[in-house]
């Protein structure tokens, strides 16, 4: 399991409260090659990017509110806008609930990617490839049918 190029492996941050989902998403990515760094808060992600510029973040709005850092009070959309400040380049990956239409909107506006939770494995793997990251390559299927926090992942 590998990236398709020779360079050092690649580094995605994660911002997922969900631990199971995490573990499915980290456990996927590493079988692809690509190292993952889960965050415990938004302010969190945003201090990792200052010191060393990831590969790309996968950000969970679907569990992130307003307060989700009681000591900046940093919501989701705030942290989109400004890494997409900070990093104009870097790819942002968020994951929400579906017919969230306000947080489609802002996706665009952005120019992040949107995916909707039920997370089927080929949606992220897609979205990651799709922001001009190294071509993800697997010598396996992974995880087909696993269920995690009440949905089905695939």
């Amino acid at each position: 399991m590998s990236l398709s190029t020779d360079s050092p492996p690649l580094s995605i941050l994660l911002f997922e409260r969900e631990p199971r989902v995490a573990a499915w998403i980290g456990d996927l990515l590493t079988a692809h090659g690509v190292r993952t760094q889960t965050m415990r808060s938004l302010a969190d992600v945003i201090k990792a990017t200052r010191k060393r510029t990831p590969g790309a973040i996968i950000v969970d709005f679907a569990s992130a509110g307003p307060l989700d850092d009681p000591h900046s009070r940093m919501g989701p959309d705030h942290t989109a806008r400004v890494l997409r400040q900070i990093y104009p380049d870097l790819c942002i990956i968020v994951l929400s609930v579906p017919l969230d239409i306000q947080m489609e909107e802002l996706c665009r506006e952005l120019d992040v990617r949107l995916i909707t939770k039920p997370l089927k494995s080929a949606d992220l793997l897609s979205a990651l490839t799709n922001c001009g990251l190294p071509t993800l390559t697997s010598e396996r299927s992974h995880t087909r049918g696993h269920v995690v926090s009440g949905a089905t992942l695939r």
